[in-house]
């Protein structure tokens, strides 16, 4: 690089520091408060991957954009840090999820054919799916089995429970 054409670049930088312009900005975070002083977004690092969280004005997390190494979630929150609804991309859950104060997921939505809902213990959901055969609703006990499955195929309706060892105890057809 010429003399001429370093003196032209530091004139450029020099015109835009002066108008409050900056090519390039590095920062750990960044944070947006409102007229009080209360923090209402910030951006960061948050785990693996950068985020950003918006929040209401009670300084309450209300929105989050995650992008980390397993996806990228979306995340909603009600004003009391209750609710919330995602939209992720990721190993865990990929499609819309629903979920409540203390509890990681209450609806999900997985492989855009299965919805999922659980109870507070997580180990008791209800699934319905489509898959190739047909639609199915499969009901799981406190244990985590399956003890009850209804499904329709090109045989027609089926329906059946099962003790805890997945033995049939009625089945119709």
């Amino acid at each position: 690089m010429t003399t001429e054409e370093r003196l032209a670049k530091v004139e450029r930088e020099l015109a835009s520091l002066r108008a409050g312009l900056a090519e390039c900005v590095h920062t750990r975070s960044v944070l947006v408060v409102d007229e009080n002083g209360k923090t209402r977004a910030e951006m960061r690092m948050i785990g693996d991957g950068p985020g950003l969280v918006l929040y209401d004005e009670n300084g309450k997390p209300r929105a989050g954009l995650l992008a980390h190494a397993d996806g990228t979630r979306l995340l909603l929150a009600d004003a009391h840090g209750g609710s919330c609804i995602a939209l992720a991309v990721d190993g865990d859950v990929s499609g819309p999820a629903l979920a409540d104060k203390g509890f990681p997921w209450r609806a999900i939505i997985k492989d855009g054919l299965r919805l999922g809902l659980f109870d507070r213990s997580s180990d008791s959901p209800a699934w319905l799916a489509m898959i190739k055969d047909g639609p199915r609703l499969v009901l799981f006990n406190e244990k985590g089995k399956p003890c009850a499955q209804l499904g329709a195929d090109e045989d027609g309706p089926r329906l059946g429970l099962y003790d805890d060892q997945q033995r049939p105890i009625w089945t119709a057809p």
